[in-house]
């Protein structure tokens, strides 16, 4: 049984369907999604945005001066965000460095003065500091992954567990108190499962840390160990007493499981047939119906905030093919933005795999089914109706269609059937009007 009810409004839409990175190269395009939050990390491969290397390019200079600081083009990325009512997750930090040499990982020499850099980096958007502004930016990341170093890559982060732990104790004690306003998080996990995420748990309560949001990344193609994850998140943050404590996934995506986290980055670039069938998967229906039935999950699951990843050009920027064309998760992203423009209604399906989502707003209806992995059979889509309603049209994405309208029918009652067709890694798009 899939069906929808109109009549009955259901929990409220959460900010479940942000994005990483925003595309400075179509800035236009991006805003069209309307993401509701934005995580700045990776931005622009760390070219003069966003990095504290970028921003503060030389740490031994004097970090009280104006001198010391380049805003311009995080300004314009910022700027653009807030003019479009995108919240932004900010992290502090620096973006993943693949070279042979990284350097952007290595662990700051002075943790006070990068706290303090840090405080200045908040003044300049939130206290109009260096001809700044007043954005009011509540979300405020310290690092990201650094217990990449279980897997020993040290391309966040090349010191030790106890490193990290202590440059998280110096910059979010001093933030909290210079701006008890804000929401200070991190640490960007990349393997929650690690016991890295435990043992910064007790070291956060141990010393009575600030962690307003506890941030972690998934990725992967199997549903129910995204579901896994995310209750596994919640229930360690509620064990350690940080029951107010968000839980923020911002980053995530579809990927093959027998590559990504395989030894991935060894294997990242020296095998293009392997890239080709990782990233093009991410992009066409197989991705697309992952995202789609990831984010309806995530409706319904103990988090709070989720951004994907990513919304740029580039290997992992999904919105776009190869060529630069909206991508078939492109598609599916943008109908996901439609559905949570309304007031979200009760949909139901017990058929194993398929997922559904509903909503309502003035003269307009949206239902999105994901079939993500699912056996393939005809299935009717019931509605249960309010009045005002005489079309529907169903859009289809598969390995064919890419969003098209391909059935429309007259409505002629209040409860109605709609036929459709349940195939593996299909997202069907029924608008009704």
């Amino acid at each position: 049984m899939i069906q929808v009810d109109f009549s009955k409004h259901d929990k409220s839409f959460k900010q479940i369907n942000g994005i990483c990175c925003m595309d400075t190269e179509n800035p236009d395009n991006f805003f069209s999604y309307r993401f509701p939050i934005c995580r700045l990390h990776d931005q622009d491969d760390g070219r003069f945005v966003v990095d504290i290397a970028q921003i503060f390019p030389d740490f031994n200079a004097d970090e009280q001066s104006e001198d010391s600081y380049d805003f311009r083009a995080t300004d314009e990325i910022i700027t653009a965000l807030v003019s479009h009512g995108t919240q932004v997750i900010y992290r502090l930090g620096n973006t993943i460095d693949h070279s042979k040499y990284p350097r952007w990982s290595e662990v700051p020499a002075d943790y006070a003065k990068w706290a303090r850099i840090c405080e200045h980096i908040i003044a300049h958007y939130n206290k109009g500091w260096k001809d700044g502004y007043s954005y009011g930016i509540k979300y405020w990341e310290i690092w990201n992954e650094p217990d990449l170093i279980c897997l020993n890559l040290f391309t966040m982060w090349q010191g030790t567990q106890e490193e990290y732990f202590k440059l998280y104790q110096e910059a979010s004690v001093y933030l909290k108190k210079s701006y008890p306003e804000i929401l200070i998080g991190g640490y960007a996990a990349a393997r929650s499962r690690a016991p890295f995420f435990e043992n910064f748990l007790q070291f956060v309560r141990a010393n009575q840390l600030p962690l307003d949001f506890f941030s972690w990344h998934r990725y992967g193609s199997e549903l129910e160990k995204l579901e896994f994850q995310a209750k596994r998140v919640r229930r360690m943050l509620d064990d350690y007493g940080l029951t107010n404590t968000i839980s923020v996934l911002d980053e995530f995506n579809y990927a093959e499981n027998s590559w990504f986290g395989n030894n991935a980055w060894n294997v990242y670039g020296h095998n293009p047939v392997l890239m080709e069938s990782f990233f093009s998967r991410m992009r066409n229906h197989v991705g697309a119906s992952y995202l789609t039935a990831a984010k309806i999950m995530l409706l319904d699951l103990p988090v709070d905030i989720a951004c994907f990843y990513d919304g740029q050009h580039g290997h992992f920027g999904s919105l776009y093919d190869f060529w630069g064309n909206d991508s078939k998760s492109a598609k599916a992203t943008r109908a996901f933005s439609n559905l949570v423009e309304g007031t979200r209604v009760e949909a139901v399906s017990d058929v194993q795999d398929v997922f559904i989502a509903a909503s309502i707003r003035e003269n307009r209806a949206d239902i999105l089914i994901s079939c993500f992995e699912c056996k393939g059979r005809e299935q009717e889509l019931l509605l249960h109706l309010i009045d005002g309603f005489h079309k529907a049209r169903v859009f289809l994405i598969n390995d064919y269609f890419s969003g098209e309208c391909i059935k429309e029918y007259d409505i002629d009652r209040i409860d109605f059937g709609i036929p459709i067709s349940i195939r593996p890694y299909n997202v069907i798009h029924v608008v009704l009007c």
